[in-house]
């Protein structure tokens, strides 16, 4: 697969090889002579089937297993999903009389540890990449688009794929659910 996309700009004309037996993605560049050379290599510690440039520039990758899994690649740090169009006024920050006290904090892990939202979602340096980051989610949605986000969630994701998230409405009692919105609103950027 050759690489052209605007998400890993400096890579774009290079080719990308995916490694069974190697459990590796590696990127080739040419010299424009005939020649070509193997210039960065990922040990992924899975069987790479393939890989794909998703139409945001992402690399998509197919792990060879079973179950298999998809894992979609982007910039360290970066959101995994393109955020929604936002007014121009900007997020307000969450009151500091509003914060949730350590026993409340512990509660709200639990909540997301009992509807495994790590199995799609980072938090810190914990969880997966199927879905949206939510570090840094404050900087980028208002407390209604997350909440609206966790009840009713959107039918496709902002790449017009189906979304894969299950609404959350009449799970959460409305004390756990504004916990929960406050405690992602809180989280920084990078963990």
């Amino acid at each position: 697969m050759f690489y052209k996309g605007a998400m890993f700009p400096q890579w774009n004309g290079s080719a990308f090889a995916s490694g069974l037996a190697a459990k590796a993605l590696i990127r080739i560049t040419f010299d424009g002579k005939g020649g070509a050379q193997a210039v960065e290599r990922w040990d992924m510690g899975r069987r790479v089937r393939d890989v794909e440039v998703a139409p945001d520039g992402a690399l998509w990758m197919i792990e060879d297993a079973k179950p298999g899994g998809l894992f979609r690649l982007t910039p360290l740090g970066m959101a995994v999903s393109v955020p929604a169009a936002q007014s121009a006024t900007p997020v307000p920050a969450p009151s500091r009389s509003a914060t949730p006290n350590d026993s409340s904090i512990e509660h709200v892990k639990s909540v997301i540890a009992d509807n495994n939202c790590l199995v799609c979602h980072r938090i810190g340096r914990e969880g997966g990449d199927i879905g949206p980051s939510l570090n840094g989610v404050g900087t980028r949605r208002t407390a209604d688009q997350i909440r609206a986000a966790i009840v009713s969630p959107p039918a496709k994701t902002s790449a017009g794929t189906p979304n894969p998230m299950p609404s959350y409405d009449k799970k959460f009692t409305e004390e756990d659910l504004k916990n929960l919105i406050h405690y992602l609103s809180t989280r920084p950027l990078l963990p």
